[in-house]
């Protein structure tokens, strides 16, 4: 009789189905209970801002309660051998607690010092993995055990398609602070460039921002919409540079973007840090300052083979070890 898993994460660019198939592969009986966030759909955004606006918390509590006591009743219907839960950052300690005849194992994509709930759980998990080196050494510094294991890819959604390169420069991401700060810099020092971005930029009841957007011409660049994996991979065939954007948590790690830009195998521009150069000098290029991203965009744009060399050297890399069955196995490996 097959093992069976239960994994639990957020609604987040299907990963959490990405690897419910990659389960299924190696042999498992395999359940998802994706969990949204309030900013999910137009009707909680509004919900959600009009609850913020007047300091009430009781929609958000409703909506968690909710998902746990519907988590803790299909457990028990499937009787899991294993509970799988990304992030997990709406769990109650009680949750974890109810299923505590099976194994649990946590990893984290994103940083776990990002979220109080998470640390209050880590107690109530067998094995912990996180995709944030440091973040492990944190953690062993105040007596918690915990396994680094990066990112990945699905190379059922990311891989190369022939297309013409229409797109100069793409990017594809969340739309806040500094990322727009440094994009609109791009767009300001390349004007000739086709720069397409993907995001939601615009603000839930936010009326002078749209204002801006329609009569600055901002929507020319800023596409204001979220795309879908499969979409995405489409978007980076078609782009000669793609552009990747951490957030501050990153130290020594990356996010999923670097491995489904290089399985697509398009040239990747993407700021530094340690893990990106150690992993991946060579394969992408890398900019410590907006100068310095403007200066390889230039280069880069006008040499052609050079770019697509770069791009396959990464292709060729991330799809032998880098996909997400290849970390599911390692998980499996580390943890039974």
């Amino acid at each position: 009789m097959a093992k069976k898993v239960l994994i639990v994460g957020p609604k987040f660019f299907n990963y959490n189905q990405s690897i419910q198939s990659c389960f299924i592969k190696l042999g498992f009986e395999a359940m998802v209970r994706g969990y949204e966030t309030l900013t999910s759909n137009v009707t909680k955004k509004v919900i959600n801002k009009l609850f913020y606006i007047s300091n009430c918390t009781k929609f958000t509590e409703y909506e968690i309660k909710k998902f746990n006591y519907g988590l803790i009743q299909d457990y028990l219907k499937f009787k899991p051998d294993i509970v799988l839960v990304i992030k997990g950052e709406i769990l109650f300690a009680s949750t974890l607690q109810a299923m505590s005849d099976c194994l649990r194992i946590c990893w984290m994509q994103d940083s776990i010092f990002r979220f109080q709930q998470c640390m209050n759980n880590v107690q109530n998990y067998d094995k912990l993995f996180l995709f944030e080196k440091t973040d492990v050494d944190k953690l062993e510094s105040i007596g918690i055990k915990s396994e680094f294991l990066p990112m990945a890819f699905d190379d059922t959604i990311y891989f190369p398609v022939n297309h013409n390169k229409d797109i100069d420069i793409l990017f594809i991401g969340t739309l806040k602070g500094d990322r727009i700060k440094l994009l609109k810099t791009l767009i300001k020092c390349l004007p000739n460039l086709n720069i397409q971005i993907y995001g939601k930029y615009l603000p839930v009841l936010d009326f002078y921002k749209t204002y801006k957007y329609f009569t600055q011409k901002e929507y020319m660049h800023f596409k204001n919409i979220n795309v879908c994996p499969v979409d995405s991979n489409i978007l980076y065939s078609r782009t000669k540079i793609a552009l990747n954007i951490h957030i501050s948590q990153s130290s020594f790690g990356c996010n999923p973007r670097v491995y489904e830009i290089l399985g697509s195998r398009t040239f990747q521009l993407v700021d530094y840090n340690p893990f990106i150069a150690k992993e991946f000098g060579g394969m992408l290029s890398t900019y410590k300052s907006p100068d310095e991203m403007i200066q390889n965009i230039r280069y880069y744009i006008k040499n052609d083979k050079e770019r697509e060399q770069i791009a396959s050297l990464g292709y060729n890399k991330v799809s032998q070890s880098d996909r997400f069955i290849d970390r599911v196995s390692t998980l499996l490996y580390l943890s039974l």
